[in-house]
């Protein structure tokens, strides 16, 4: 899963995921739904809402360790920076041939490169915050928060 396709496909579920409004319930909501997904395959996660400059939904489900609040804020801050996916960014990193983990500028203890950082974004292209789940396989970490804001975005306009 590193050709370019792969990275158009992860830009494409960026802009799927657009937001015309925001507040704390749609945070709650969308922590609910995902929780709730993850808990029915009693999957060991971290999951954090982070919107506006600060955590507005955090839970870790059973198995969940210490270690996964540490990545999940490593891969929020990533998003943060980059306004896009963890998973794309390290797609980005790898296809430009210099790695996340390899990159001088790059903090590596407050950032990496790896699935499960989804960034919130407003219709016009502004980033407001990040979904993040952190305790599966990259792909799985992110497909879970896709998902999850795929469902919650159909669930509003319906």
């Amino acid at each position: 899963m590193t050709d370019s396709s792969d990275m158009q496909r992860f830009l494409e579920q960026e802009k799927l995921c657009r937001f015309k409004s925001f507040d704390y319930e749609d945070a709650w909501n969308i922590g609910v739904m995902i929780r709730t997904k993850a808990a029915s395959l009693h999957a060991p996660i971290a999951l954090e809402i982070f919107a506006y400059g600060k955590p507005v939904f955090l839970c870790l489900l059973p198995g969940a360790q210490q270690d996964n609040l540490v990545w999940v804020k490593r891969k929020r801050n990533t998003v943060l920076r980059t306004g896009h996916s963890s998973l794309y960014m390290g797609l980005f990193y790898k296809e430009h041939g210099i790695p996340m983990d390899q990159q001088t500028q790059i903090e590596q203890g407050k950032y990496c490169d790896h699935g499960g950082g989804f960034p919130l974004t407003f219709e016009n292209g502004n980033v407001f915050g990040a979904v993040t789940i952190s305790g599966l396989p990259a792909i799985d970490d992110h497909d879970m928060v896709f998902q999850g804001l795929v469902q919650y975005q159909h669930l509003k306009t319906a």
